[in-house]
């Protein structure tokens, strides 16, 4: 438990609740100091739960109020608004192939949120799954060879987020429309020395320019352009 005087913010965690798998968390918090709502302080509780031995999870969310900034369009510098209470309930599926690893040359990753709000200004999609299938083969006791494909998709009736660019991140607009179901892919494909050093060129985005570029799938952070990356990776310690 966190309890600051002056604020009076505070943050009250619980894990495993009475031995039970479920997370419980309470916070309050100062609007961010940029949104000049200071005085305000919205408050969120949320309960996480895992079901099914980690392969289905519950979590709540209650807002009393949020932060939001809200637009017209692209260029309204927009003004900072406090919206009314919200919620959240989210489903979250990974299929038993994620958690268990088979140790065999390909594996297959999937997950899938559902997500509800009572509030459009949450702006986060109803339906999200995720995929990742990897496959390797054996050049010499010391070299791998690998191939691998990660994939988003989502679907549903979401508001679209609106960038502002004169102030650097995301916002809500009541005229932004809906987002259409889509997905973006990423292949890549590598040489893995020893398991210690692996090097990778990595087509992200794929298909990025098939959807419309104001998509973002995390909070403040939006889907980068397609590009061909090289990199380079090296474990310097277990």
């Amino acid at each position: 438990m966190k309890y600051h005087v002056a604020s009076g913010n505070y943050q009250l965690t619980v894990k495993n609740l009475f031995y039970a798998p479920l997370d419980v968390t309470a916070e309050r918090n100062y609007a961010p100091f940029w949104s000049g709502q200071e005085v305000l302080q919205p408050s969120m509780f949320s309960a996480f739960m895992w079901l099914a031995k980690g392969r289905l999870t519950l979590r709540y969310e209650d807002y009393s109020k949020r932060n939001l900034l809200v637009v017209q369009n692209a260029e309204d510098l927009g003004v900072w608004t406090a919206t009314p209470a919200s919620q959240l309930v989210r489903v979250r599926w990974v299929s038993p192939f994620s958690l268990e690893k088979t140790g065999k040359a390909s594996h297959l990753d999937v997950a899938a949120n559902f997500t509800w709000t009572s509030a459009p200004e949450l702006m986060m999609p109803p339906l999200m799954l995720k995929a990742a299938w990897d496959r390797q083969w054996n050049i010499n006791p010391n070299t791998q060879f690998f191939i691998a494909l990660e994939a988003i998709g989502w679907a549903g009736r979401w508001a679209r987020p609106v960038y502002v660019p004169e102030r650097g991140q995301f916002a809500y607009s009541p005229n932004s429309g809906t987002i259409a179901p889509n997905g973006i892919v990423t292949p890549l494909a590598g040489v893995r020395f020893k398991k210690e050093a692996e090097f990778l060129v990595k087509f992200q985005n794929a298909n990025q320019g098939w959807i419309p570029n104001t998509i973002f799938l995390a909070e403040n952070y939006p889907v980068a352009a397609a590009a061909v990356l090289f990199e380079g990776r090296w474990r310097m310690f277990n």
